[in-house]
């Protein structure tokens, strides 16, 4: 396609960015490479867009993008609403929505008054289309044969061909995506009858996947009798469109089902909640063997038909019976094809029923085999870096929450290790639609595209997009209990558990490390601070005073604590909601060493805020990212809404965070590690002068690794006693 690359629309690549018009083959890494543009990569690549900073590029072996061309029957509809396209159930502004995508074609209007929720398949393929043909990170006719760990360079090595143009080449790529797709599933008994009408255009008769139906279609018109084989979305499709286009009375259709029923697919509000990230998660965390136990049960959320196409069939069966007759047409489920054969220039089917317990044989002059897709296997792809995923007891790729291969060796070392916080610093590998096994039903579907693209591109940012919290209104599963101080880090799942000599448990309820030898115990903040040391801090605009910290009192704080902490917004990201004694053990198990210390923050003597300042270093978050000796930790919540939104957070962490590193001079940063869907917080961390490292894969959370440096930020570091005041400064909202 030949599409302007610039103008209102498509403007120019941002400054610094990389050009991506020519594939670089020298010099420094991309950060990531996408293997395939279906889809789900289309949909990266899209939201990638707006990340000028990263340098990516997607390649694709075919010539141009078309989604199941096979598959685009006049009249035939997306199951899910136009909204979810590459990239809007995230970024709605995006300049590659449909909408935009409708307004650049002057379809804005008719599309409006057509009043369409659901948009015809054909024209979703065209607008994934019109995409991929402007998007520069989109390269065609590149066809990726595999790829290679490069430690001296701390990239993959990718290499590819030209299947086209000729020739090969090879890229430098610190991260990778494989969107490689699914491919067309065939019963084994069918496999040499497809092959051999793949082969002889003559007047055999054609057994085809319902993939390529549209090319055979003017012969299978012609045929005597067709049977389609699959219940599900596109065999009804098939038979609709082949029932509708034979003469009445002479229809000689069959069509035949493995399922119990020729069953509707669930379609109901809350039953399309498990397409939504909140059931990913649930999902991702069951036992492996309850997911392989719970996926062939809800075959009816991804095999059924919609309800619209089972009634245009009824209508059109019933308006062919109108004269009296039944229509030439069987409809048969409970059947399995469990043979096949070419018999005097005709196919025969041996057939056997489940309830029966019976058999037959059908001849039948064209085949539709209508029976879904299988993910490609990725082992040559992989090459020598398969040799590296953690696999399960059957030997799948282990996934993670974030998309990414669970890899071990030197991949594992260079993304943090165990697959906990891979970042542009290099070695994940992300996959798209082959891990139904780890993340469930949801993984081939569309509607999950851009949040699953959103997924990666903030584990490799630290957090570009904000994703919501919840998503549907059902909860999945009971809540799971937590020790009062679940809040503090455990090791991730994937990595080792410290030996029981290597880990202490303070008073103060969270997990350390033990000290080294010659290494000297010191809490992170001197005694005279954890007393109540006054931190006055004049505030500009409209809310002045002294801000204050104080230790707080388990006996006489609990209970305001404990209402900020119920605060619907507050508990979305402290997740320490729940009664009030719950409140009262964290508050006194966090009250009783030195290494963490809770503390309220008063604004002229009103509590607003608080505080958990603690020793990083020797607390469990030094397990995910390089730790040095004395970092210093803190963590802060606004309590009353009237506070919130009024940039006063930032400036309470410039503050805090100075003092922690004038009174220990061992100190040399103070870490932060704030949820990454709470972007607001995130915001308040940079305006206070930390800087974004990382991301952090964390037991409870993916995280974003904030790193204040001893002498950055927009202040000096005050002495005790000294006011912070910065009067040019003016209170700003979060975004």
């Amino acid at each position: 396609m030949n599409h302007p690359r610039t103008g209102p629309d498509n403007p120019a690549p941002a400054p610094g960015r990389p050009a991506p018009a020519e594939l670089r083959e020298e010099g420094e890494p991309l950060d990531l490479l996408g293997v395939g543009v279906g889809p789900f990569n289309l949909s990266l690549a899209a939201l990638a867009d707006a990340v000028p900073e990263l340098g990516t590029a997607f390649l694709e072996q075919r010539p141009a993008f078309h989604w199941h061309p096979g598959l685009l029957i006049e009249g035939a509809t997306l199951q899910v609403p136009f909204l979810a396209d590459l990239v809007s159930l995230v970024d709605p502004g995006s300049r590659w929505s449909f909408l935009n995508y409708l307004r650049d074609q002057d379809r804005l209007f008719p599309f409006y008054f057509a009043e369409r929720f659901h948009v015809h398949r054909a024209e979703y393929d065209a607008y994934c289309r019109w995409v991929s043909g402007r998007l520069d990170s989109c390269h065609f006719d590149h066809r990726v044969e595999t790829f290679r760990w490069e430690p001296e360079r701390q990239a993959y090595e990718v290499v590819f061909s030209r299947p086209a143009a000729g020739g090969t080449g090879r890229i430098l790529a610190r991260n990778i995506a494989l969107g490689v797709g699914t491919a067309p599933h065939v019963p084994e008994p069918l496999r040499p009858l497809l092959a051999e009408s793949a082969e002889d255009a003559g007047e055999a008769a054609p057994v085809l996947h319902s993939a390529d139906y549209l090319h055979w279609r003017e012969r299978l018109l012609g045929a005597g009798h067709i049977t389609v084989v699959g219940s599900g979305q596109s065999g009804a499709e098939v038979f609709l469109d082949l029932l509708r286009s034979r003469p009445t009375g002479r229809e000689r259709l069959s069509w035949l089902a493995r399922t119990p029923s020729f069953a509707p697919m669930e379609y109901s509000k809350l039953g399309l909640e498990q397409f939504t990230p909140d059931y990913t998660r649930y999902f991702h965390g069951l036992d492996p063997s309850q997911r392989d136990r719970l996926l062939p049960r809800q075959w009816q959320l991804y095999k059924g038909v919609d309800h619209e196409t089972l009634g245009a069939i009824h209508d059109e069966l019933y308006r062919r019976a109108l004269p009296g007759r039944w229509p030439e047409v069987t409809l048969t489920p409970g059947v399995s094809v469990v043979g096949a054969a070419r018999s005097a220039g005709r196919v025969e089917l041996r057939l056997t029923h489940s309830e029966q317990q019976s058999s037959h044989r059908l001849s039948t002059d064209g085949v539709v085999l209508a029976t879904g897709y299988r993910e490609r296997p990725l082992e040559q792809l992989l090459g020598e870096v398969g040799e590296y995923v953690r696999r399960d007891a059957s030997g799948r790729p282990l996934v993670d929450e974030d998309q990414r291969l669970e890899l071990e060796g030197p991949m594992s070392a260079a993304t943090g290790g165990g697959g906990c916080g891979a970042t542009r610093s290099g070695g994940a590998v992300f996959v798209q639609n082959v891990e139904r096994h780890t993340h469930g039903v949801g993984t081939p579907d569309l509607g999950l595209a851009a949040w699953r693209s959103a997924l990666v591109l903030n584990a490799l940012t630290g957090g570009v997009y904000r994703l919501p919290a919840r998503t549907a209104f059902t909860s999945f599963g009971l809540p799971r209990s937590q020790p009062p101080a679940a809040r503090h880090h455990r090791p991730c799942a994937t990595a080792e558990e410290p030996s029981a000599d290597q880990v202490a448990t303070t008073p103060a309820g969270h997990r350390s490390r033990a000290l080294r030898p010659g290494e000297r115990p010191a809490p992170h903040l001197p005694e005279a601070v954890s007393l109540g040391l006054p931190l006055p801090t004049a505030f500009p605009g409209p809310t002045p005073g002294a801000f204050t910290l104080r230790p707080v009192d388990p006996d006489t704080d609990a209970r305001l604590v404990h209402g900020w902490m119920n605060d619907p917004e507050v508990a979305r990201f402290w997740e320490m909601a729940g009664p009030l004694d719950r409140i009262e053990a964290h508050l006194r198990d966090q009250s009783g060493g030195g290494r963490s210390v809770p503390y309220l923050g008063c604004l002229d003597g009103e509590p607003m805020s608080y505080w958990e300042l603690y020793r990083a270093d020797l607390d469990p978050i030094a397990e995910h990212y390089p730790a040095r000796p004395h970092d210093a930790g803190v963590h802060l919540l606004l309590g009353p809404v009237r506070f919130r939104g009024r940039g006063l957070g930032a400036r309470l962490l410039r503050a805090v965070a100075a003092w922690q590193l004038a009174v220990d001079p061992a100190a040399q940063r103070v870490v932060a590690e704030p949820d990454v869907r709470n972007v607001r917080s995130v915001r308040a961390f940079r305006r206070a002068g930390f800087r974004q490292v990382r991301a952090l894969r964390l037991p409870e959370k993916q995280a974003v690794l904030m790193i204040r440096e001893r002498g950055e930020g927009n202040t000096g570091e005050p002495r005790p006693g000294q006011v912070v005041a910065h009067p040019s400064e003016h209170p700003r909202t979060f975004q």
